[in-house]
């Protein structure tokens, strides 16, 4: 055998042998390549779905981000994760969990991370819709908004002036945080480590648009209308109601659609009212709300009469808490459709649910071919008379309190009609 012969036979075993460790190298960057979970990265996964049949979403969690942190590029913990977030109904982290796959695992496995990310974000929607948010408002809900009951909330850097503030939250259809209820600021004030200095702060202690504070929170609820317009002291509160006057005398407060409505059709109004919180002051308190039908809107800023503003074509639907000695005969708390003026009463009905402190439902229904406007409270019938519109008009709710004082809030304000 020559010598050449025998040293090809030498080198074989090395080449054989070089060849194995190569596969074997090029096999283990395949698998960790393609993302196959490991033993242990399946154990996680296995845990995590223990805890989770146990209800146990904490520690799934923890076991699942594990999974994820053993085999990153694997497609299996990252879709159980979301899916924990999903039973939390914390759509948006499990949004933000999907999103984070869809960068990170192996190629093979993204069309199955798209699909399953574009399930929960169509969830998102449906589960924002059935807790009474309509579908353009829950797009703007940022996915890292906290919830508290039906409400979410997002926090945000300092602005220059309150103004500016308010109308970032006015382009996300949210509103800037005034007033909380003791619950839901101890909550925010965990989640985000607040100062009580801040609270004084959300609940409206600035008294100029010039005052800068570092953090405002923008929050979204079910019932809020981002198209109102509102004026002088009103606000929004908790659960979707709007406080047009604080109890303080000589304030006033008002909202306002922002488009014309057209009278020479058939509409229908309605919201519910309570009056008679905190009341004090003249002869016990004052002073009332109106459901205004105008030729301008935002009027109502007189601090007295309820808001409502005079002409002769301005007609409104007045809920008077004060006892009119000065009118001939005097009214006890009462309803009345009022035209030009406060003073003006066109009709006139006594009724003690407009200061009862409980909530009842106004409701208006014009008809155009009658020309008549009908007034309800709680579905029973106040009175119907003959009225005489422009051709258009704004709708706005206004309230004042004058030398009186007490709290007038709305809610569900609702319009069916044909704007301009």
């Amino acid at each position: 055998m020559s010598d050449a012969v025998k040293k090809k036979k030498k080198k074989l075993p090395v080449i054989i042998i070089t060849l194995v460790l190569v596969l074997a190298a090029a096999a283990a960057l395949y698998i960790m390549a393609i993302g196959t979970p490991t033993g242990e990265a399946k154990e996680q996964i296995k845990l995590g779905e223990k805890y989770l049949s146990e209800l146990n979403y904490e520690q799934a969690i923890a076991a699942y981000e594990k999974a994820i942190e053993i085999a990153p590029k694997s497609a299996d913990a990252y879709i159980a994760l979301a899916d924990v977030y999903i039973q939390m109904e914390e759509y948006g982290k499990a949004i933000e969990t999907l999103q984070t796959a869809e960068t990170t695992v192996i190629f093979t496995e993204k069309a199955e991370i798209t699909e399953k990310l574009e399930e929960v974000k169509d969830a998102r929607i449906e589960f924002l819709s059935s807790l009474g948010f309509d579908e353009e408002t829950a797009s703007f809900i940022p996915l890292d908004a906290i919830r508290f009951q039906d409400h979410f909330y997002y926090i945000i850097g300092a602005k220059e002036t309150i103004k500016s503030a308010s109308d970032s939250a006015e382009a996300m259809h949210g509103t800037l945080l005034k007033l909380a209820s003791i619950e839901e600021w101890e909550f925010l004030k965990e989640h985000w480590a607040l100062s009580e200095d801040d609270y004084y702060i959300w609940h409206g202690e600035y008294q100029s648009e010039d005052f800068e504070i570092e953090y405002y929170i923008i929050e979204w609820f079910p019932g809020y209308d981002a198209s109102l317009l509102m004026a002088d002291e009103a606000t929004w509160l908790f659960d979707g109601v709007i406080r047009l006057t604080e109890s303080e005398s000589y304030v006033s407060g008002s909202f306002w659609k922002e488009e014309a409505i057209d009278t020479s059709k058939d509409f229908t109004v309605s919201f519910d009212y309570r009056q008679g919180l905190e009341r004090g002051g003249l002869d016990g308190g004052a002073d009332g709300t109106v459901l205004c039908i105008v030729q301008q809107k935002l009027l109502g800023s007189t601090a007295e009469y309820m808001g409502f503003v005079g002409g002769d074509e301005n007609y409104g639907i007045e809920l008077d808490s004060y006892i009119n000695y000065d009118f001939e005969p005097d009214y006890d708390y009462h309803i009345a459709l009022i035209n030009g003026t406060s003073h003006n009463h066109v009709c006139v009905v006594e009724d003690s649910r407009i200061v009862d402190t409980d909530w009842h439902k106004l409701t208006a229904v014009y008809n155009a071919a009658k020309e008549t406007l009908t007034a309800y409270i709680d579905e029973s019938l106040i009175f119907e008379e003959k009225v005489s519109f422009p051709k258009s008009a704004y709708l706005g709710v206004t309230a004042a309190t004058g030398a009186g004082w007490e709290a007038h809030d709305i809610r569900n304000f609702y319009f069916e009609g044909t704007t301009y």
